[in-house]
């Protein structure tokens, strides 16, 4: 079964800001709201809610990048200790089997 993503608080606030706009729109236009002008400052704060709604998702997904970033960069130094570890045993291992050559060549 597939999983779901759990939408988000400000993703419902952008939609019931956006739904509301216009619905004040077009009740506006059909003339059935005859409001005084602090009224008319409504569509203009749902807009500016709808706009930090978007923000708060944009900043949200931003902030998971970069955690991803760090992530990756966290992986890549521990690639490079790897290496370098790596190349140290090999070195190591050429040691080793220097010193063996000289063990069987001193035993025949």
């Amino acid at each position: 079964m597939p999983k779901v993503k759990k939408l988000g608080f400000w993703y419902y606030v952008f939609w019931i800001a956006v739904i509301a706009t216009i619905l004040w729109i077009i009740v506006r236009l059909l003339g059935i709201i005859q409001t005084p002008l602090i009224f008319e400052i409504f569509p203009i704060a749902s807009s500016i809610i709808a706009m930090i709604a978007i923000g708060i998702a944009f900043g949200n997904y931003f902030q998971k990048t970069n955690f991803a970033i760090d992530k990756i960069n966290k992986i890549e130094i521990r690639q490079d200790r790897m290496v370098h570890g790596l190349i140290n045993i090999e070195k190591d291992i050429n040691i080793i089997k220097e010193d063996m050559k000289q063990i069987k060549e001193n035993y025949k």
